[in-house]
């Protein structure tokens, strides 16, 4: 019998000013199942709920596991550049060790960061340090601006960059023999020509990692 035609009943006896010795003793028969009634519905419910939260961890378990798959041995981008530490100097023209790349992706710099996003002049080495540092990936360009395809080169770059609220920076870099560096921590990529599926899968791979 469903819970709603055992309230009904249990309804209709209540209503009549007199009930029988065995119509009380129905009724309470009556009571005692829709409460046993109530109570296994709170219990399906709890299990259909347990049943939800569980197929739920499942299903991202599994996605989390082919998400590891895909990209098992999958080589980072760019190449890994030895590091030189993180010790903090007191400005850009304090003497210190010759950086082992160029651009640079570690070694002494100082106490503050550039500003993300992009840059018309050069960022010295010993401040774009602290932006990598931080999780930052810099994006420089050695070319020459006043002609057009350096020019078109920049506006595609700047593209990119303004994808990105922060950890991204675009400036020119002149003391590099590639016409493009990308750089993150003790990593470093460089290029020739424009390609922003390698630049954006360099950007996704290292940006927002804390390197302190």
């Amino acid at each position: 019998m469903e819970t709603e035609d055992v309230g009904k009943q249990i309804e209709e006896l209540k209503t009549k000013d007199h009930l029988t010795r065995r119509e009380r003793r129905y009724l309470e028969k009556l009571e005692k199942k829709l409460q046993k009634g109530k109570s296994q519905k709170k219990i399906n419910l709890k299990k259909i709920a347990v049943y939800v939260v569980i197929s739920i961890l499942i299903g991202l378990l599994g996605y989390g596991l082919y998400i590891f798959i895909k990209n098992f041995g999958k080589p980072l981008p760019g190449t890994f550049v030895q590091s030189m530490g993180n010790r903090h100097i007191d400005s850009v023209d304090t003497l210190h060790e010759e950086y082992n790349s160029k651009p640079p992706t570690s070694g002494p710099h100082i106490g503050s960061i550039a500003k993300w996003g992009i840059h018309d002049e050069p960022i010295p080495d010993e401040l774009q340090i602290h932006n990598l540092e931080d999780g930052g990936v810099m994006i420089q360009y050695n070319c020459d601006t006043k002609k057009d395809d350096c020019q078109k080169l920049i506006k595609q770059l700047e593209e990119i960059v303004k994808k990105y609220n922060e950890k991204v920076i675009l400036a020119p870099y002149h003391d590099m023999e590639s016409r493009l560096g990308l750089t993150a921590w003790t990593r470093i990529d460089t290029l020739d020509e424009f390609d922003e599926e390698r630049i954006q899968t360099f950007i996704k791979s290292f940006r927002g990692i804390d390197n302190h």
